[in-house]
């Protein structure tokens, strides 16, 4: 953009109409702050009416057009992932631009810093990491030391980049070195960032190194953060903390207090019409539907985040609600839909800057799929996770990796030997499953051994999700006894099962038809489809008794038998006697 074509240069043109401007500017920053984005934009009156139009900066000084250029760009950054208005960020990030570039000519360093953390804000809804820090960076080394307010702003929003980059312990670091900036604020809403950001960093922190101290603090500077943004009256980072406070609850096990801060997130969000943040929500009660084994919601919660931030430009968000639906898909044996969406997962997020939410989206696909996918499909995607993970401080993550490179070389040793699924390998799932979920559940020698001993051994897919889904679904220090084993053996075909509560939804009528249906099904399969021959297996002296299970109680193996031929009748008619 041609700056001095399109801006009048720095001279005061008119003192009067200037000063009016900057008066407005400074209500809509103050209502910004607030949370209240709308109000913001119609406190700019005329200057600027909507994302997507150009300020009106004529009869303006070079001052007054920079700081509405800032705060019309900063306006269509929030509004724009709001209300996922589609070019809403680049339209932000030129404005911006145009603004910092006026700042910068005028020798005005600190409203530079500004408006250059403004667009490092924008880069990050993008989920152009790298962008973002650049711009982030460069807004810190045009402060002082004097400037406490801004530079304890500008450090808060590379902690945010550097959280959302699964970098936690830098996170940590830069908000350590922010808290004194924050602690001597009288600003309410801007310590409850602060409060909620630290909250944040610490849970991650607390499940990838397993530091219960962690998570009690997180639960602490949730707290604190709720009681700041009570006291600024700011809804919306109200209802942030409330969607994030579900997410430490349930990653507790907390599943039904989790559910009830989500409904006051997603309330909240709602009554503002924020779609972006209200989709955030429902991506998170995916991941909470999912840990409760309730996996058909989740995809249908997933798939409503997806369809949200479709449209927006929010690349790291979408990439993240399209990495949650693949995994419901994968659980929901709609493998090849759950392939596709997590290849356009890693797609989306390496094109916008995101290697962590690429790899991710790689690591959820083998764990969930790796059982299904050819050997080089596995290779190609465990390589392309180990080289997008490279950088992370995501201990978890690190975990999870490491085990998907476990199974890998179990699976390839297995392959190579002919054997099925060894003791060493139910260890390594009971272990990745639990290292994924954040608990201590232990599968007793005689359970494992039980595995092998009985069908379910033979089947490593199946076992792996009966494992996974035991281990989600199980207390915290739950001990899991061959008995569970034998009688989730029994009951394999029912859907949902697992060693946790193998009795879980028993009918005493429905498993024995269940059986009875799997024992017709391989005397069909054995005998070629033939009913009489069938029967025959089965023991029943009339094939009859077969055909009439068939056609009344056992409808879904009809087309497990041979077509019924149709006896002709003779064309030798007997004479009378």
């Amino acid at each position: 953009m041609n700056l001095t074509k399109e801006s009048l240069p720095l001279a005061d043109i008119s003192p009067g109409v200037s000063e009016q401007a900057l008066l407005r500017c400074r209500r809509a920053d103050e209502l910004n702050e607030a949370g209240r984005h709308e109000e913001a934009r119609a406190a700019l009156g005329g200057l600027w009416r909507q994302v997507g139009e150009r300020p009106a900066l004529e009869g303006l000084d070079g001052r007054a057009q920079a700081e509405v250029l800032l705060r019309a760009g900063a306006l269509s950054g929030f509004i724009g992932s709001s209300k996922q208005i589609d070019g809403a960020q680049e339209f932000a990030k030129n404005l911006i631009s145009e603004s910092a570039a006026l700042f910068a000519a005028a020798g005005e360093t600190e409203r530079e810093a500004e408006a250059l953390r403004e667009l490092g804000y924008c880069y990050w809804r993008e989920g152009a990491h790298d962008e973002a820090r650049v711009m982030l960076r460069e807004s810190l080394s045009r402060l002082t030391e004097e400037s406490g307010e801004e530079r304890a702003q500008t450090l808060l929003r590379l902690a945010i980049v550097e959280s959302s980059a699964t970098r936690y312990n830098d996170a940590l670091r830069i908000l350590t070195e922010a808290a004194p900036l924050f602690e001597s604020s009288a600003n309410d809403a801007k310590r409850g960032t602060f409060h909620m950001e630290l909250a944040v960093v610490l849970e991650a922190l607390s499940a990838g190194e397993r530091r219960e101290d962690y998570s009690d603090r997180a639960l602490v500077e949730y707290a604190a953060a709720s009681f700041h943004f009570e006291r600024a009256g700011h809804t919306r980072y109200r209802a942030a903390a409330e969607n994030n406070f579900a997410h430490l609850l349930f990653r507790r096990g907390d599943y039904e207090e989790a559910h009830a801060h989500l409904d006051c997130a997603r309330r909240l969000f709602a009554s503002l019409r924020d779609a972006s943040h209200t989709a955030q929500v429902d991506e998170t009660r995916a991941r909470l539907l999912l840990a409760e084994g309730r996996v058909a919601e989740a995809e249908s919660a997933a798939r409503a985040a997806v369809r949200a931030l479709g449209t927006g430009g929010e690349q790291a968000n979408l990439a993240e609600a399209l990495t949650t639906q693949g995994a419901a898909l994968a659980r929901l044996r709609r493998r090849e839909e759950a392939r596709a969406v997590l290849r356009r997962a890693a797609e989306i997020a390496e094109q916008s800057g995101n290697p962590e939410g690429a790899g991710t989206a790689e690591l959820v696909a083998l764990e969930e799929l790796s059982c299904y996918l050819p050997p080089d499909e596995v290779r190609d995607s465990y390589r392309a996770a180990d080289s997008l993970l490279a950088r992370t401080q995501d201990r978890e993550l690190i975990a999870r990796l490491r085990a998907c490179a476990r199974r890998l070389i179990d699976a390839t040793a297995a392959q190579g030997a002919g054997a099925g699924v060894s003791t060493t390998e139910i260890e390594s799932i009971v272990e990745d499953a639990c290292a994924r979920s954040g608990k201590r559940v232990r599968f007793t020698p005689a359970a494992s051994e039980a595995m092998l001993r009985l069908p379910l051994g033979a089947d490593a897919a199946l076992l792996r999700a009966l494992i996974e889904r035991t281990v989600e679904r199980a207390e915290e220090g739950a001990v899991v006894e061959p008995s569970a084993i034998e009688t989730v053996a029994l009951r394999q075909r029912v859907e949902g099962i697992d060693f946790a509560d193998p009795w879980a939804n028993f009918s005493f009528k429905d498993e024995v038809r269940s059986f009875e249906e799997r024992l017709i099904e391989q005397a069909l399969a054995d005998a070629r489809g033939s009913v009489s021959r069938a029967a025959r297996l089965l023991g029943f002296k009339h094939h009859e008794s077969l055909n009439w299970r068939l056609k009344n109680r056992n409808k879904a193996l009809l087309p497990s038998r041979t077509p019924a031929v149709k006896r002709r009748r003779s064309i030798i008619r007997k004479r009378d006697q």
